[in-house]
């Protein structure tokens, strides 16, 4: 391998994700030291960053066109496995979203959001020329709908709401007519009062309705979390109280600490200095994703980088909107830095699709 090659190698995104990871380990650490489980955790957490890695310099060497050949069959093995998820998969607190490998918890619907983004950049990149038209609008939503559902069911909110997130950010960037968007939005509209009536469970609901005024809320199960993380982040301060030396994460107020809220166990420890520096990192990280996306040699390139980025910022916003309060708790991780095997190896899986666009974004022959 020679300089020209190594140059060609988009550093900087390799950068910013280094940094995200780093700050996820050090934080999945400090999260758990009250717990006693830091050992095992980050040994889970270094395995599938291992895993993640292999599957990052696979996708970047394999040229991502190879994706667009696989979409049908990739999207069959995802709704087979959420099927079966849902009958033989392990239950974790009232949920069958995981499949227990023994040294791996594998879940189905991490997969099928990687899965979604391919099938959506085939669909509209196979119909770019006619995306204008209600049909392609319907159509595509449907690739998605069923995913969505038996995610839901599983039931798992956050994940069916970034799958849904996913095309509607896609959409969006593609353009869509005024009235197409009246039409899905009162669609989704009625979608959310079936989904609030025969989908939902109780403690989902729960959630939802104590997102808005959850200070009035603090004694029940989802509103005592956004409480606790309210304090965390307050009392960090501009510069934090130290790595590892929180109150509300060391003596363990805050749940889900180490998984959901650790933005606020950062925001704590770190301040307001800490927290405005983790957002630069994916702010840049957001942009790089789009600048790839603009850069790709054909559209399924466009779609699939524009995919990925939207997911990542959507997951972003959900997860950082619920540790502030101003979104409701769902479930959702924070993007390379919550604990979270699965999460962890397709997010960096999906960087190495966005490396594959960037290296192919020049028509030239690679070995």
């Amino acid at each position: 391998m020679n300089i020209s090659a190594l140059r060609r190698y988009d550093w900087l995104l390799i950068g910013l994700v280094t940094i995200l990871v780093a700050v996820g380990f050090s934080f999945v650490y400090s999260a758990s030291l009250s717990l006693g489980l830091q050992r095992d955790l980050l040994l889970r957490q270094g395995i599938a960053a291992l895993f993640g890695l292999v599957l990052l310099v696979a996708a970047m060497v394999v040229d991502y066109r190879i994706l667009k050949t696989w979409a049908r069959p990739l999207y069959v093995i995802a709704v087979v496995l959420l099927v079966a998820v849902l009958f033989l998969g392990t239950e974790v607190r009232g949920s069958h979203a995981w499949f227990n490998l023994g040294f791996f918890n594998f879940q189905p619907s991490e997969f099928a959001k990687v899965v979604v983004i391919v099938v959506l950049a085939k669909y509209f990149s196979d119909n770019r020329e006619e995306l204008s038209l209600f049909k392609h609008l319907v159509i595509s939503f449907a690739y998605i709908l069923l995913p969505a559902v038996l995610v839901l069911v599983e039931p798992d909110l956050g994940s069916a709401l970034l799958i849904i997130g996913i095309w509607v950010g896609m959409v969006l960037t593609v353009g869509i007519k005024r009235w197409h968007a009246l039409v899905f939005l009162a669609s989704g509209i009625l979608v959310a009062l079936i989904a609030w009536n025969f989908l939902l469970v109780d403690y989902q609901k729960e959630r939802i309705t104590n997102f808005l005024a959850p200070l009035e809320n603090c004694q029940s199960f989802s509103g005592y979390n956004v409480c606790q993380s309210y304090i965390a982040i307050g009392s960090g301060g501009m510069t934090g109280r130290g790595f590892a030396q929180g109150t509300q994460s060391q003596l363990n107020f805050l749940p889900e600490k180490h998984t959901d809220f650790i933005f606020a166990v950062i925001a704590e420890e770190l301040g307001f200095v800490g927290s405005v520096f983790l957002l630069v990192v994916f702010g840049a990280f957001f942009l790089r994703s789009f600048w790839i996306s603009q850069k790709a040699q054909d559209n399924f390139g466009l779609f699939v980088a524009l995919g990925v980025g939207v997911l990542f910022v959507v997951q972003t916003i959900v997860n950082l909107g619920a540790n502030m309060g101003v979104l409701p708790v769902t479930g959702v991780t924070l993007p390379f830095v919550s604990y979270g095997g699965s999460s962890m190896v397709f997010s960096l899986m999906l960087v190495g699709v966005l490396l594959s666009v960037h290296l192919r974004h020049k028509k030239q022959r690679f070995a």
